[in-house]
């Protein structure tokens, strides 16, 4: 469960910056 939430949230983090609002700008 935890692999599977670490990997959930690398992969959220390249998608919000490519979004255009990486995490540290969002916060």
């Amino acid at each position: 469960m935890v692999t599977e939430h670490q990997e959930t949230s690398r992969s959220t983090v390249p998608s919000m910056a490519a979004a255009g609002a990486p995490p540290a700008s969002h916060r």
